[in-house]
């Protein structure tokens, strides 16, 4: 005679259930860890820390939880070779904390981006849709790398604190109400960093 062992089969799936409940739990406690809080960043610190700028047209997207993987046609490039691009370019997937990077299809971004094994990794992005010449001028004409951006962020939070430090002629204190996108930092004539605006901040 057959006996079912249903008492085996409600641990099986019990333990199935709980198994579940813990990886449901991890994603929670992993996503409330890497919780979002805005640091306040000028863009030419972006530009400056990316291996590649350019502008590229997305030809194609395979999205996962990790990361999403886009086929991209490049336009024009502000920083780097083109030749040395290389041809898979990876935003954060659907399980990233912060959301994922979701580049439309067929539609043109500027993009900074960093080198991430044979592939890189997009660090910021932008639709060319919302891109002002002025950016364009900015971008290719004003940041300049070879000087080093500080931001008093406690301030900028709002908490107490005191003055930065007066920089260095590689250095730029930046305004406690800088704006990220219009602000940066140059070398003027003598050599000196000294910070400067376009006036575009939107």
């Amino acid at each position: 005679m057959h006996f079912h062992n249903f008492s085996s089969n409600r641990f099986a799936s019990h333990r199935e259930t709980m198994d579940s409940m813990k990886f449901v739990y991890m994603l929670l406690f992993a996503s409330a860890c890497s919780g979002c809080t805005y640091i306040p960043r000028s863009e030419q610190m972006d530009f400056c820390n990316a291996d590649f700028a350019f502008e590229a047209e997305i030809t194609s997207n395979d999205t996962g939880i990790i990361s999403i993987k886009y086929g991209f046609d490049v336009v024009t490039v502000y920083k780097g070779a083109a030749e040395n691009i290389p041809s898979t370019l990876l935003g954060h997937g659907t399980l990233f904390s912060c959301g994922p990077q979701m580049l439309d299809l067929n539609t043109k971004y500027l993009i900074f981006a960093t080198i991430n094994g044979e592939n890189i990794q997009i660090t910021t992005y932008r639709k060319m849709a919302d891109v002002k010449p002025s950016d364009i001028e900015r971008i290719t004409t004003n940041y300049d790398c070879t000087c080093t951006i500080n931001i008093n962020y406690a301030a900028f939070h709002g908490a107490q604190s005191q003055q930065l430090p007066e920089p260095s002629k590689n250095e730029c204190n930046a305004p406690e109400d800088f704006c990220s996108r219009s602000g940066y930092c140059q070398k003027n004539s003598d050599g000196v960093c000294t910070w400067g605006d376009t006036g575009d901040c939107y």
